[in-house]
């Protein structure tokens, strides 16, 4: 019975020392896919925009992409909504994170003139302030919650 208990206590003991290793750091935690889990609503310069439907993805080079859908509340409806993507590169320092837009596109959700030429002019903007940076409020291996710090908008995402 002895031998069994050093046996049990000696197999534990080993699968213990393989089980997990080191805690994940916080850019480990960062890597993967991440879908946005409740509409943010954002308000500047007199214009309200939702956020909805994002999805981000970082990956272990530096390089992330994202999507979401972006609805200007303050337009008519027929020209309020559209779809923006965007690849960057980003830095995590701490609880900081400072991505740069290396591309992006603005695709109008309603197909009218007026509402692609705004997508243009969207996506057009995008590209003359490429950085932005956010604060990591809490990242765990199932939720990340970002703070924007150009909005102070708090994000929600739930791991893909």
């Amino acid at each position: 019975m002895r031998n069994f208990a050093l046996a049990a206590f000696a197999s534990a003991t080993i699968l213990s020392a393989c089980g997990g290793g080191a805690p994940k750091t916080q850019a480990e935690l960062l890597l993967g896919e991440w879908d946005q889990t409740a509409p943010v609503t954002i308000t500047q310069d007199g214009q309200t925009v939702i956020i909805s439907e994002g999805e981000l993805e970082y990956d272990e080079d530096g390089t992330s992409e994202g999507e979401a859908l972006m609805t200007i509340t303050t337009m008519p409806a027929e020209i309020n909504a559209f779809r923006i993507k965007g690849n960057t590169t980003y830095v995590l320092a701490g609880n900081a994170l400072t991505e740069t837009l290396t591309s992006g596109t603005v695709t109008a959700v309603g197909d009218t003139a007026q509402a692609i030429q705004i997508a243009e002019l969207i996506q057009a903007s995008m590209m003359q302030v490429p950085t932005s940076s956010s604060t990591i409020v809490s990242l765990d291996k199932d939720t990340l919650v970002v703070r924007e710090n150009e909005s102070g908008a708090e994000i929600t995402y739930k791991r893909d």
